[in-house]
């Protein structure tokens, strides 16, 4: 009962080291599996003839014992203090271990030469040895371990990174620019198509001035309704240019318009004054149809024009503008100018008492909601 106690926790130190260790070879298993074979056959023998055997139970077991923990550490199974030399000698790591003076005691066949100032640099933090090698350290027991780590081909994907990142900065100075072109062609285009929509818009009065600038005979005579249109055309440019983009407009840069239109009607020897009631803003829409609507009614009314009066006001949220004439000729509108004031939604009255015009042109701010 002793022996088979004995053996059978020899048994499981043998199946446990087998178990934890995989390095090692199956086949090299079976050397202490065999000595536990040959020790419980000896056993086995020696209960049965024990006179003739010569070896008594406790030789056998010490015998067995030590044949067994010798064949483990053989193959492997228990670690033993030898070979550490030709163990680091041969690996293929670059490592050396120093001992506490700074002296190499072991080293790898591919370990890099270092001196006493690398290895003093490379305890407190690793240290670059060359742009592809990094020197590490770590503390063991009597000394300190080195080894190095080869970073030439991290070196490579952060040089390509690098590359790639110059390429893509490239790019995107490369699209900035033609986004910059882009904008300022689009900005070039928005002009000219603004210029283009004023010509369009102020063709009547550029080809009335040149009718009346050929007829030499009459130029002086017809030179302040040339003032007039050309007032009305730079500031119907301006106007345009203004709005363009923004929802609603100051009125009183409308009044600053009206008001230069009228100091040219003083060259009739017509009196003419306008005002302004209050600040007040109103859609781009509107102003710029009541600056068509001002000048529409100075061309009726032009060249017999004795005396002129207007107001611009804001009146129960609506925008006003009054206009009382001393003329004798009839008032009408162009047809499309009709159409847009109407579009506007917006409401005109036209009274004539004792050869004075009354015209009163009603028009939605806009611009907020009304």
């Amino acid at each position: 009962m002793v022996a088979v106690w004995i053996y059978f926790w020899i048994f499981a130190a043998v199946g446990l080291l087998s178990y934890k260790c995989k390095a090692v070879n199956k086949k090299a298993e079976l050397v202490p599996i065999f000595w536990l074979a040959v020790g419980t056959a000896y056993i086995i023998l020696l209960s049965f003839k024990s006179s003739s055997l010569p070896f008594r139970l406790p030789e056998t077991h010490c015998f067995i014992f030590i044949a067994v923990i010798e064949s483990c550490i053989r193959i492997g199974l228990l670690p033993s203090n030898t070979g550490y030399r030709e163990f680091i000698s041969n690996s293929s790591a670059a490592v050396q271990i120093a001992d506490s003076g700074g002296n190499i005691v072991y080293s790898s066949k591919n370990a890099v030469p270092l001196t006493a100032e690398q290895m003093k640099l490379a305890v407190k933090e690793p240290v670059y040895i060359d742009k592809d090698t990094l020197l590490h350290s770590k503390p063991v027991s009597g000394g300190n371990i080195f080894w190095t780590d080869d970073i030439s081909a991290v070196n490579k994907i952060i040089d390509e990174l690098i590359e790639i990142g110059d390429g893509l900065n490239e790019k995107s100075r490369l699209l900035k620019a033609e986004a910059d072109l882009e904008e300022q062609q689009a900005r070039i285009e928005e002009q000219n198509r603004l210029y283009d929509s004023i010509s369009v818009l102020v063709k009547p009065q550029l080809d009335r001035i040149a009718e009346l600038i050929e007829n030499e005979g009459s130029l002086n005579r017809n030179m302040p309704l040339i003032c007039v249109l050309l007032c009305y055309i730079k500031r119907r440019a301006n106007l345009t240019l203004i709005a363009d983009g923004a929802e609603t407009l100051d009125v009183r840069e409308l009044f600053l318009s009206v008001k230069e239109s009228s100091e040219y009607l003083k060259l009739y020897g017509a009196p003419a004054s306008v005002f302004c009631d209050g600040e007040f803003t109103a859609s781009a829409e509107t102003v710029l149809l009541a600056f068509d609507f001002w000048q529409a009614v100075i061309e009726a009314f032009l060249p017999g024009l004795e005396a002129f009066m207007a107001k611009l006001s804001e009146e129960n949220g609506a925008f006003v503008i009054k206009i009382t004439a001393d003329c004798e000729l009839e008032f009408s509108l162009p047809e499309k100018l009709r159409d847009r004031i109407e579009n506007a939604k917006g409401e005109l009255r036209s009274v004539s008492e004792d050869g004075t015009r009354f015209i009163t042109l009603i028009l939605p701010k806009g611009g907020d909601g009304k």
